[in-house]
């Protein structure tokens, strides 16, 4: 089981297309497994040495997520704990179908609010700040 682990967190780390093409193993996953894959992307995402340019493994964090909603909390919180001096505009917007949770909605709103409000990073700033605009799409 751990082999098939692996090969679905590669998958998941490799390019928008090989994401997409392993949506359906992700929604597969069961017990722990959502969880496992989560730490790995998270921990290959937050290790990445230039994270003004978006790291592999967010655009299969997101598809993740997006499967198993169980995880959107997991999600903020590591949102909450990227080093906001370095990130790019990926951070912002990257989530639209992941956080479907009107709570956890709400949850991220507050951390782009506050990357709005800092200056130490313009080009995050300024994607926070235009994110607000931007019409919320909400599922119940």
């Amino acid at each position: 089981a751990h082999q098939h682990l692996e090969a679905i967190i590669e998958k998941l780390m490799a390019s928008r297309i090989a994401v997409a093409q392993s949506a359906e193993d992700v929604r597969k996953l069961t017990g722990m497994e959502p969880e496992t894959v989560f730490d790995a992307l998270r921990d290959h995402i937050l290790a990445s040495d230039k994270p003004s340019r978006k790291p592999d493994g967010v655009d299969g964090l997101a598809v993740l997520v997006e499967s198993h909603p169980t995880l959107q909390g997991r999600l903020v919180e590591l949102l909450e704990a990227l080093p906001t001096e370095r990130i790019g505009a990926w951070a912002v917007s990257s989530w639209s179908k992941a956080l479907q949770s009107t709570n956890w909605i709400d949850r991220f709103d507050l951390v782009k609010e506050q990357w709005a409000k800092q200056a130490e990073n313009k080009t995050l700033q300024s994607a926070a700040k235009a994110s607000k605009s931007l019409p919320r799409v909400r599922s119940v």
